[in-house]
């Protein structure tokens, strides 16, 4: 069984969360994508910066169903390397994408 998006939305955070690309936090009040879906193990939820979002949606492109947390933590570390840059996984994903955008 493949898993089923049974919610897909953006929400204003009310406490502090973890992104689950990036690691890093995401802030209270700060926006943040929000997915809940079920698996045949189970009911899960994921939660992302929007910026993480879109970098991994660039990184898959070539990918019809996404990248794990693994694969998009080795492409920012490539990317971090790549463009000499420093900070956390967050914010180097922030600074890739806004180079990139140049």
């Amino acid at each position: 069984m493949e898993s089923i998006i049974l919610s897909e939305k953006i929400r204003k955070a009310n406490k502090d969360h973890i992104c689950n690309f990036c690691g890093c936090a995401i802030e209270k009040g700060k926006e943040y994508e929000f997915q809940s879906y079920r698996c045949e193990d189970g009911f899960y939820t994921w939660k992302c910066h929007k910026d993480c979002s879109l970098y991994s949606n660039k990184v898959s492109e070539t990918e019809s169903e996404g990248i794990t947390s693994k694969e998009f933590k080795y492409q920012v570390e490539k990317d971090r390397k790549q463009y000499k840059l420093t900070g956390d996984n967050h914010s180097i994903v922030h600074q890739v994408l806004k180079i990139e955008e140049e």
